[in-house]
């Protein structure tokens, strides 16, 4: 089982994140990658002083989460929401955009994705098998 978690800074969604890990099944493996962003900003920093390969960097962190979630039953992904601030420098901007393509490619693959708001999940997708799950 995938499931994406998003919100905004200090949101509660790491809390959210250990309180969804707890509940899966025991007999179960289960990974917690938190969070994609701190991903991001240590992958950009592998290409400290070169042109930003915004599509290279997209596609190496998809291919690592998706190597994670190969090695377990359940993955638990954490990221930040994006643009709901608005950008100062190029770079930032460029961030937020490597972000965002992530994000949405994440939010297509989970078979959960939760949205955390003052530490109250709300279900942005779930499946009739999870549903009353939390």
């Amino acid at each position: 089982m995938f499931l994406l978690i998003t919100g905004g800074s200090a949101s509660g969604k790491s809390w959210i994140a250990q309180e969804f890990a707890g509940k899966m099944d025991k007999e179960q493996s289960t990974i917690v990658l938190d969070c994609v962003a701190e991903t991001l900003t240590e992958k950009i920093r592998t290409y400290q002083g070169e042109v930003l390969p915004q599509q290279q960097i997209v596609e190496e962190i998809l291919s690592e989460i998706h190597a994670l979630g190969e090695q377990t039953d359940n993955l638990i992904v954490v990221t930040n929401q994006v643009f709901s601030d608005v950008p100062g420098t190029d770079e930032q901007r460029k961030f937020m955009e490597c972000l965002g393509q992530i994000n949405l490619t994440l939010a297509k693959e989970a078979d959960l994705f939760v949205e955390v708001v003052y530490g109250i999940p709300i279900w942005r997708k779930q499946n009739d098998e999870k549903k009353g799950w939390w």
